[in-house]
């Protein structure tokens, strides 16, 4: 035996369905755009987020100690040695000058992306979500 709710309750019911799926479609559009954004400043091929982050940290390691600071310890920044800048010391310093400089331009997206997605999930209504869009 189905139970029935009533058309009131079940248009409400399908209506509060269509605006949640409204709701991830429109996170998902703005995901996109913010991800577009970050790869005008990036580097996207696979695997190269990880290698910035290892570039990140043999930097603050080369930087805090360059006595200690090997091609095994530092593999991409004595593989850089010429490429990039002409010492070791140096590549280090570019490794930790770009990676400051992308976190400086991450804050802001994510900070917005983040509040952007709130306002979205916060609507209650399709004409809330329509001002959460802008």
């Amino acid at each position: 035996m189905k139970v029935s709710l009533g058309p009131v309750q079940e248009t409400a019911t399908v209506e509060a369905e269509k605006l949640a799926t409204r709701k991830v479609n429109t996170v998902n559009v703005e995901n996109q755009k913010v991800g577009d954004a970050r790869k005008q400043i990036i580097t996207d091929i696979a695997g190269q987020q990880m290698i910035y982050i290892f570039k990140h940290f043999e930097a603050q390691a080369f930087l805090a100690d360059p006595q200690v600071a090997t091609a095994e310890t530092c593999p991409f920044i004595f593989a850089e040695v010429g490429i990039t800048a002409p010492t070791a010391a140096e590549v280090a310093q570019v490794f930790a000058n770009l990676s400051h400089q992308w976190v400086q331009i991450a804050v802001g997206q994510e900070k917005d992306r983040l509040t952007k997605t709130q306002e979205i999930l916060s609507a209650q209504t399709n004409e809330e979500l329509a001002k959460a869009r802008e």
